[in-house]
């Protein structure tokens, strides 16, 4: 059973998952889920079922947690090669 929605109104989720730079894709795929799905529960057009609630509390933390731990080896990184960072060097491809 859906909801009544107010007009411009989403889950308070979709305004933390852009305060933080986070994709629907990067979330869907935490989620094993399709971004369409995602964006339905956010825009509030598909029923936010306890499950779902839970995929989405889920996908959020795994997203979260990959993050923090990138965080943790990028500062210990720069941490080790700042004096280097301002010499020239061949160009790294990713």
């Amino acid at each position: 059973m859906m909801r009544e929605k107010a007009e411009n109104t989403v889950l308070a989720y979709r305004n933390f998952r852009k305060k933080y730079n986070i994709s629907l894709e990067t979330l869907a795929e935490a989620a094993n889920t399709s971004v369409q799905y995602l964006s339905a529960l956010e825009l509030g057009q598909k029923d936010l079922t306890p499950r779902a609630r839970e995929l989405l509390y889920a996908a959020m933390e795994l997203v979260l947690m990959k993050q923090q731990r990138m965080a943790d080896v990028a500062l210990f990184d720069f941490s080790g090669t700042k004096d280097k960072l301002f010499e020239t060097v061949q160009e790294v491809q990713s």
